[in-house]
């Protein structure tokens, strides 16, 4: 059920011009905590991986898309995404540890 309402989302926003994207769902942690800061670290799923060092089970979208972005230089853009998103719930353990996180990301090169 929840598959089928992130399909629907993401078709609206395909039919408003977005683009859909993957990301890998293992993200390399330097990235990330260079961007969050420390602070994600807590939040996240780490793991070592011998040849591609510290890496994370994907927190969010937002980092992977900017990067696909920044890499294509397309402009104007747009891009959809949906799929698994992983946090670690310490405080309360009602909360998801894996939820379905659908986006729609403009890139338009105005403010």
């Amino acid at each position: 059920m929840i598959k089928d309402e992130a399909a629907r989302i993401s078709a609206v926003f395909q039919a408003a011009g977005a683009e859909p994207v993957e990301a890998a769902i293992l993200q390399p942690a330097d990235v990330l905590l260079d961007l969050y800061g420390e602070d994600i670290r807590g939040r996240a799923y780490v793991t070592n991986d011998p040849v591609q060092g510290e890496m994370m089970l994907r927190p969010d979208f937002t980092v992977p898309v900017v990067q696909m972005h920044m890499q294509s230089h397309a402009d104007p853009a747009r891009y959809t995404y949906a799929g698994p998103v992983f946090r670690k719930q310490d405080e309360d353990p009602r909360r998801a540890r894996e939820y379905t996180q659908v986006g729609f990301e403009v890139f338009d090169g105005q403010n």
